[in-house]
């Protein structure tokens, strides 16, 4: 349903409009300001002129108003230029002019009259407006519609007749084979001036851009009818890099030849060749241009020849004493004077707007367009900075407003388009983190649960999430470089998992798939593909998604015949499927699909669509430099220098359009409307931004304080505290705490230290069993890390004959070996580069310790026992009633000195400041800080440190090991203590806690310690939560605000 006009009879917020908007009318009799020193004086009315032509006699009167009466259609050819003044928008104007002498109740034929406008929607717009004004009222007449085209219908190859071209025209497809064929074969040493140094890699991709960008800079110079060579004349003369212009001279020559010989016929040259012999459809009588401003060369060459046999009206939307800032085609000329030309903005302090970012610009635009009660009748919004779009519409959609953008969405935003780059990932490199990419997406997904079904039991299929979480468990397990190994880990019957025939089975299914592309044509294997993907999903006609799928399926089938085309046969060897799929991507990303329209939507549009935009409110966002004004800055091809010379638009001649098309904005506007601009400070990437020049081209007496009010606010902004930049949408609930939790039966030991540092970070990770995955990676975790230098440490207690070594070399000796079977066991015969590493990096981790093991065992040190579970069915260790679980990494006897325990450690003692008699102490208790009190933490984690100062328990590791060996060992002396096998030999020592003895009252406080975390648990006190945890694995869940985060309430 299109958006309501301004043509259109209906309700509109009177209220609304007289508080936004400005209220009272003014006098009919108002004058227009004048405008700047040197232009000439308005005339009293707004009437038809005919340039070198004797003046048109006054308009008519229809219904007490004045119009401009078209010429009749029949009139001997003559060009003309009439002005529609701008007191009401342009679509309104162009209602008015194309209505003037019909009468209401009649038909309103316009058959015979080609009406030329900028932009497709333009012409969509006008065609709507025309068939409200023509079938409002009582008699409901219709409209036989002109023939609306834009400026590039004159210069379309469709327009010569068929027998000029020998051949068919190559179309966008065609041509870029044939220019990166060309390009993947020229003998490069010829074209230094293009190509001084030689590409990194002359492949496919670089030549699929190289071509992209010639082609555009070549379409660019199309539009003022000039060839590569033409250019290369002009500029040659200006000593403009004649070189490498004479290049691209040759260089065209050679692409034309080639894409002769493959059968085509050049576009470009057919473009031009349209523009001087091009004919029109026989029913045309007469030619209309409205509103454009902006119509190319080559077009303004094509409509000239026609107008020398057709009458011909160029319709400006502006008052008649702008005529000569306008030339006779209705482009804005005279750039110095648009240059100069003020700009006044009502109340710009409140219709002027500074905001830091996209997503700020975002609400502040829905924020002025939700004033209305249906903004989707009265606001439309420019975007002329695409990095707002987003935001916009996630703003637009947070109050259940749509927004609709007219020009479509580059196809490179669907979702097909992100599953198409997958496939290419996984056709190219056979990458494990591209085929889990390829599980993410639910089409993918759910048609290969469906093929998982018929392996085995179907009931016993794994459901997605299960699928997802197997597939990512491996990749953190194995650490998978290709879908081979991953495979391989699958096979290894010492790592056997859950589901493993499921797992294989999909690898395999995903491999047959892959394997298609080598043997059987592309286009064939790739729609079988995507239709066995999108066999699970049900399409319905009446769903606008399901809609546009279609027509971008339809899309990926025209590009896919065009594969079949003989200009693929220009590369010298045919491309393989991964050649294909970069041929394809090129091809589509640029394409456009279009979202359905639905009622209440807010038109989001470009800035040259605008013009044309009849909403009596207009937000325009994106309102910096560089992009209102659009800025040719730097452009490798075409300076902006070159484009002057040449003719080309240039950046001067783009500022005078936007300053007329601003004008034109707010003029329209001025008795029943209004305009807002909103300019970011800060870009998407957080790049520093100006203000669009256009903000300040006002008159030069309101300069100052223009600047004075855009900068102040910025400069109180920052003074101010600085806002959150998002708030919760809601709160996430916890469940309460179940009785059969496993917490309140057993802990493990390393639990207590995750309670110490936070309850509520406690009950997740071990009372909900919440953890995060990591996805994505290449090397091992440090937790890992130390996984596997705890399994070497036990290797060595399983070998006899080197736990009792006193050889350092020996010991070192294997570690190494142990070490690289741990790793194949792991990762298989293969691994990746960060394996490699990692694995030199703890050689020489192991290097060092081997000389402590290889001096404790000279000095009586003998190892009795390796991973000791302290807690089984037999023998349980209990605090309080719960069951202490865990295992200690390595207990040691001394017939002198008793027992050791000793827990292994990959960190380093560099990284603590803490001192080094002391360390291990203090890595289980904190003294607190000062802005921490001691009543802030319960009485039974306070504890005095070997100095006799006031700390509290952090850890009881160490501590509640001493206490279980104690009792599995009556009577012995017990000492404890850290292996730190660290990066550096400072990082590796052997350190002993000499205060943790049995029976010292630094004991009895860490078991007091541990009884009251075990109560706390039991009495379910797991809140309120620590605002801040040293490592916290919920982080992104809690974005380091678990009060706000968090709905405590069934937490008791």
């Amino acid at each position: 349903m299109p958006r309501r006009s301004r043509t259109e009879p209906g309700e509109f917020d009177e209220q609304f409009e007289l508080d936004l908007f400005g209220a009272a009318e003014e006098p009919e009799n108002k004058e227009e300001p004048r405008p700047p020193a040197g232009e000439p004086a308005e005339k009293e009315e707004s009437v038809v002129t005919q340039d070198s032509q004797e003046p048109e006699p006054p308009p008519e009167v229809v219904s007490g108003r004045e119009v401009v009466s078209l010429p009749q259609i029949d009139a001997a050819p003559v060009r003309k230029r009439t002005f529609l003044g701008w007191e009401k928008p342009l679509l309104d104007c162009a209602v008015d002019y194309f209505t003037a002498r019909w009468e209401p109740g009649s038909t309103l034929d316009l058959s015979g009259h080609l009406v030329v406008v900028p932009t497709l929607h333009s012409g969509r717009r006008l065609r709507e407006a025309l068939a409200i004004r023509v079938g409002s009222g009582e008699a409901g007449a219709a409209v036989v519609p002109p023939l609306v085209v834009t400026p590039e219908f004159f210069t379309s190859p469709a327009r010569v007749p068929g027998s000029r071209f020998e051949k068919p025209v190559a179309q966008q497809a065609e041509t870029l084979m044939i220019w990166a064929a060309l390009l993947l074969n020229l003998p490069i040493e010829r074209y230094r001036q293009l190509f001084p140094v030689d590409p990194v890699e002359r492949n496919l991709s670089w030549a699929l851009k190289t071509a992209s960008d010639l082609i555009r800079v070549r379409q660019l110079l199309g539009e003022a009818g000039l060839s590569f060579g033409e250019a290369a004349r002009i500029l040659s003369a200006g000593e403009m890099e004649p070189e490498r212009w004479r290049e691209l001279s040759r260089l065209e020559r050679e692409a034309v030849r080639a894409t002769t010989r493959a059968g085509f016929f050049d576009r470009q040259e057919a473009r031009r060749m349209a523009a001087g012999e091009g004919e029109l459809p026989d029913e045309v009588r007469q030619i209309t241009l409205i509103g454009t401003p902006d119509s190319s060369p080559l077009a303004i060459r094509a409509i000239d020849r026609h107008s020398q046999k057709l009458p011909t009206e160029i319709a400006i939307y502006a008052p008649e004493t702008y005529a000569e800032f306008f030339d006779e085609w209705g482009r804005t000329t005279g750039e110095e004077d648009w240059l100069k030309h003020p700009v006044e903005i009502p109340e710009p302090e409140h219709t002027i707007f500074s905001e830091s970012s996209p997503a700020e610009q975002a609400e502040r635009a829905v924020e002025l367009a939700t004033r209305h009660r249906d903004p989707g009748g009265v606001v439309a919004i420019g975007v002329p900075d695409p990095d707002v779009i987003a935001p916009l519409e996630k703003s637009l959609a947070s109050h259940e407003i749509g927004g609709f953008d007219p020009a479509g969405r580059r196809l490179a935003t669907h979702s097909l388009f992100y599953l198409l780059g997958i496939l290419n990932r996984l056709v190219t490199t056979g990458s494990f983190e591209a085929f889990l990419d390829f599980l993410q997406c639910p089409e993918a997904n759910a048609s290969l649960r469906k093929h998982l079904k018929s392996v085995g039991d179907p009931e016993k299929s794994p459901g997605l999430t299960t699928l997802l979480r197997e597939f990512d468990q491996l990749g953190n397990d194995h650490l998978p470089d290709t879908l081979g190994d991953a495979l391989a880990a699958l096979n290894r019957k010492t790592r056997r998992r859950a589901y493993h025939e499921h797992l294989v089975a999909a690898i395999d299914w995903v491999n047959s798939q892959l394997a298609r592309f080598k043997r059987e044509p592309f286009g064939e294997v790739l729609t079988d593909l995507l239709g066995e993907i999108f066999a699970c999903r049900k399409f319905r006609s009446d769903l606008g998604d399901d809609t546009v799928f279609s027509a971008i399926a339809d899309q990926i089938n025209e590009v896919l015949d065009a594969f079949d085309s003989p200009a693929m046969r220009a590369f010298s060897s045919p491309l393989d499927a991964s050649g294909n799929f970069e041929l394809l991507l090129e091809l589509l990303k640029d394409q456009a699909w279009f979202p359905e329209r639905e009622p209440g939507d807010i038109d989001l549009q470009g800035w040259l669509e605008l013009l044309w935009e009849d909403a009596p409110h207009l937000i325009l966002t994106g309102m910096n430099d560089g992009k209102v004004p659009e800025a040719i800055i730097g452009h490798s091809w075409l300076p902006d220098s070159a484009r002057r010379v040449l003719g080309i638009r240039n950046n001067d001649a783009r500022y005078a359009r936007d300053v007329y098309m601003m004008q034109a904005f707010l003029k329209s506007r001025q008795k029943a409307g209004r305009v807002d601009f909103i300019f970011g400070r800060l870009g998407a990437g957080d790049d520093p931004l100006r203000p669009s020049r256009l903000l300040f081209q006002c008159p030069i007496e309101e300069l100052p304080d223009r600047v004075a009010q855009f900068f102040e606010n910025e400069i109180r902004e920052e003074l101010e505290e600085e806002p959150v930049p998002w708030e919760f949408s809601w709160k996430l609930q916890p469940p309460a705490p179940r009785d059969d939790l496993r917490i309140f039966e057993k802990m493990p030991v390393t639990s207590f230290r995750a309670y110490l540092a936070c309850p509520f970070r406690y009950y997740l990770k071990h009372g909900l069993k919440m953890e995060k995955i990591e996805t994505g990676k290449t090397e091992l975790h440090p937790a890992e890390f130390g996984t596997l230098c705890h399994e070497v440490m036990r290797a060595l207690y399983h070998d006899v004959s080197a736990r009792s070594s006193e050889n350092e070399r020996e010991i070192a000796e294997f570690f190494e070996d142990a070490l690289e079977r741990l790793l194949k066991e792991k990762f298989g015969e293969r691994w990746n580069v960060p394996v490699l590493i990692q694995q030199r990096a703890l050689n020489m981790r192991l290097g060092r310790w081997a000389k402590i093991e290889a001096h404790e065992r000279k000095n009586g040190w003998e190892i009795i026992a390796s991973e000791t579970p302290f807690s089984n069915d037999d023998d349980t260790f209990s605090i309080g009633g719960v069951t202490v679980t865990g295992s200690i990494d390595r207990i040691e006897r001394h017939p002198d000195h008793g027992l050791r325990i000793l827990d292994f450690k990959t960190g380093g003692v560099a990284q603590w400041d803490r001192a080094m008699d002391r360390w291990v102490e203090e890595n289980h208790m904190s003294r607190n800080k000062r802005t921490e009190s001691p009543e802030n933490f319960p009485d039974w984690s306070h504890v005095t440190n070997s100095k006799g100062e006031l700390s509290r328990w952090t850890d009881l590791q160490l501590p509640l090991y001493a206490l279980a060996i104690a009792e599995k060992y009556p009577g012995e002396t017990i000492e404890t203590g850290y292996g730190l096998i660290g990066e550096s030999a400072q990082d590796t020592q052997l350190l002993t806690w000499p205060e943790l003895t049995c029976g010292t009252e630094m004991l009895k406080s860490a078991k007091t310690c541990a009884l009251g975390v075990v109560e706390s648990v039991q009495a379910r006190k797991f809140w309120p939560p620590s605002e801040r945890v040293r490592y916290d694995d919920f982080r992104d869940l809690l974005f380091g605000d678990p009060q706000s985060a968090i709905d405590e309430t069934l937490l008791g």
